[in-house]
């Protein structure tokens, strides 16, 4: 059987263009803030008062592991960047109590950890994979969220084609790893410094995650139609 075509790559600069025919005041438009960037703000102001990390502490002293467990599901269900299979599963995990205890102190460690970040990546990406919930949305949701997108959210297919358009080399692995996700940190520096070089400014790389989703799928002709 022959296989699909490739998708030819994208040039960023018409990206670029396709974003601000949609989006005219660019990363002061009232509808980017509508679209994109006001209900993510409001998830990660959630998830950095609650989990937080003082709030964090005295929770895991207090056992309360069920209760972490219960804000990061509202957290992620708060949004639709990760697919609602991908969801249902990450929420059937942490949902049994077996891995509660665990997934708390696991994301206790990803967010406010004192290591290498390799190092709590690896661990929260292996108990996801016990879970059977190990994939790129759930891997790089919270760390995301908590760090107003310094360390970039992965949306595989997205990011891809972003990567295209710079003549970046991803190293894509279908499983959350560490080679590529410092990879998708080298790719949002470079679109953070060609943005800039437009003289677009984006206020967090919240906003610049706004600017790779929307753009691509702008440019596909499938902006708005459901993610």
């Amino acid at each position: 059987m022959e296989r699909p075509p490739r998708r030819p790559l994208l040039d960023f600069d018409h990206l670029v263009g396709s974003f601000l025919r949609f989006f005219d005041g660019g990363f002061d438009s009232d509808d980017l803030q509508k679209k994109e960037r006001g209900y993510k703000e409001e998830a990660a102001d959630i998830l950095k008062g609650k989990l937080g990390k003082d709030a964090f502490e005295a929770m895991l002293r207090e056992g309360h592991y069920a209760e972490v467990c219960e804000i990061a599901k509202q957290v992620l269900q708060s949004t639709n960047l990760a697919h609602p299979i991908e969801k249902a599963k990450f929420v059937d995990g942490i949902e049994n109590i077996a891995n509660q205890e665990r997934f708390a102190n696991a994301l206790y460690d990803l967010l406010h950890g004192s290591g290498e970040m390799e190092g709590r990546f690896a661990m929260f990406c292996g108990l996801l994979s016990e879970m059977g919930a190990n994939k790129w949305t759930i891997a790089t949701y919270y760390q995301f969220l908590a760090s107003d997108g310094k360390w970039m959210f992965m949306k595989p297919s997205i990011m891809k084609r972003m990567a295209d358009s710079l003549k970046i080399a991803l190293n894509y692995k279908a499983e959350p790893n560490w080679l590529t996700y410092s990879k998708l940190q080298e790719l949002a520096d470079r679109v953070d410094v060609e943005l800039r070089n437009r003289g677009l400014n984006p206020r967090s790389r919240i906003d610049m995650q706004g600017f790779i989703w929307a753009s691509i799928q702008i440019e596909e002709g499938k902006y708005g139609k459901g993610k």
